[in-house]
């Protein structure tokens, strides 16, 4: 979009004259709960691996991939969502998620984890989920958000992640 064009939209919202909900495409978001009733999300996808450190950020080992929830899964991502994507496709505008559960069962998976890295990944068992439908996961571990390990789950600690479509973080357009 050309700047020019881009400030008079954005002017035109700012100014009320149009509505933000009829010009802005509400992404999903992945809302994670946490037992001290701290909240944090993740846009793309959210998975539990083995551990109890942070340490480099991004995730190499494939053999520590425990369970995720994948808001997005299209077969053209390279990342951890690729997982998902070789499962079931959940395009970004379709109203569902994917539920992942990694170690040994009936099914595997051969995904681009990085760039030019493909990993071959056990699946226990899927299954789609719908917007705001609940999923516990149980520690320990540590959680990345969008492929970057970011927060150590206790023993025994629990969270309870869902997707959606609403606002988040108190910001409101109104």
């Amino acid at each position: 979009m050309e700047a020019t064009v881009g400030g008079i939209a954005a002017g035109l919202v700012a100014k009320k004259i149009v509505p933000f909900e009829q010009v802005a495409k509400q992404a999903k978001i992945i809302n994670i709960e946490y037992n001290n009733a701290e909240s944090d999300l993740a846009l793309v996808d959210l998975v539990l691996v083995t551990g109890d450190f942070i340490g480099s950020r991004a995730i190499w080992d494939v053999s520590n991939l425990q369970e995720g929830i994948f808001a997005i899964a299209e077969s053209a991502t390279v990342g951890l969502s690729s997982i998902a994507a070789t499962l079931q496709t959940v395009k970004q505008n379709e109203d569902a998620a994917i539920h992942v559960i990694m170690g040994e069962g009936n099914t595997t998976v051969r995904a681009p984890i990085a760039p030019g890295t493909y990993e071959t990944i056990p699946v226990k068992e899927y299954k789609r989920i719908n917007l705001e439908e609940k999923v516990t996961m149980k520690g320990p571990g540590v959680l990345a958000f969008d492929g970057e390990r970011d927060r150590v789950l206790q023993e025994d600690e629990t969270i309870v992640v869902s997707v959606s479509k609403k606002r988040s973080l108190g910001y409101k357009y109104s």
